[in-house]
């Protein structure tokens, strides 16, 4: 994991163990909260269950005598055909037991920054015990179920928080870093340019012009003839009704 580590020093190295090989690949996870995607994808995984572990246990137990010849095949000299012999016959065994099909996925799935490894496992594990509840809908597999659903839930909305609480702490100091990653929160993106088809000085030189436009439409009015507070207080005045006493 050296070489990761010198790539990634912050990140995390860890190295595959395999009785296999000797040669062991080194992985790490990347996060990336720039990477959006919309719509559907198609992704493909092998189908590992329960069921297809029982049978890939019996077709090797079937085989053994099969792998047993490779290893001991005395009209095959080279020890790396019959490697490739004994391994091949595993993998077409493996292949047909655990076969790898193609699910239709909603890309908002992995697009969200605050879906985290351990909530795709959340999601993987209600996935499965949905799958579970839907063959046989037992109240026992509608409880686990639930339970399981609840749970993501509950970390679905801790995760999200924390991201939310995180990327705004982190711009606390740049105002328009923080306006950026509210908008990146709320899925807006900035306008670049205007949509207007009319040129932005043929707009400026059409309103400086408004007021001068207008005033020639208008009726020439000279003081006199608006009324005013004190002329109007003064017809009120006498106007008005007095009343005396008897």
């Amino acid at each position: 994991s050296s070489g990761i580590n010198a790539e990634w020093p912050l990140r995390p190295g860890y190295i595959v163990i395999t009785d296999i090989s000797d040669h062991l690949p080194c992985i790490t996870v990347v996060q990336n909260s720039k990477f959006n995607l919309k719509g559907y994808r198609y992704i493909s995984k092998r189908q590992i269950n329960e069921k297809n572990r029982e049978v890939f246990t019996k077709k090797i137990t079937d085989i053994n005598g099969a792998l047993s010849f490779h290893v001991h095949n005395i009209h095959e000299e080279n020890l790396e055909t019959k490697y490739n012999n004994y391994f091949d016959h595993i993998q077409r065994i493996y292949d047909s037991s655990f076969p790898i099909i193609t699910k239709k996925v909603h890309n908002k799935i992995y697009s969200k920054p605050w879906i985290t490894p351990d909530i795709l496992k959340l999601i993987h594990k209600k996935d499965i015990l949905y799958s579970k509840k839907k063959q046989h809908n037992t109240p026992n597999n509608r409880k686990h179920y639930k339970n399981a659903k609840k749970e993501l839930e509950k970390s679905l909305k801790s995760e999200k928080k924390l991201y939310y609480k995180t990327t705004l702490s982190n711009q606390s100091n740049n105002m328009k870093q923080q306006w950026d990653a509210i908008r990146t929160i709320i899925n807006r993106k900035k306008t670049e340019a205007s949509n207007c088809i009319i040129e932005q000085n043929k707009l400026g030189e059409h309103y400086s012009t408004v007021a001068e436009k207008l005033s020639s439409k208008l009726l020439k009015l000279t003081h006199n003839d608006i009324p005013t507070t004190s002329q109007n207080k003064t017809k009120r005045q006498n106007n008005k009704t007095s009343l005396r006493p008897t």
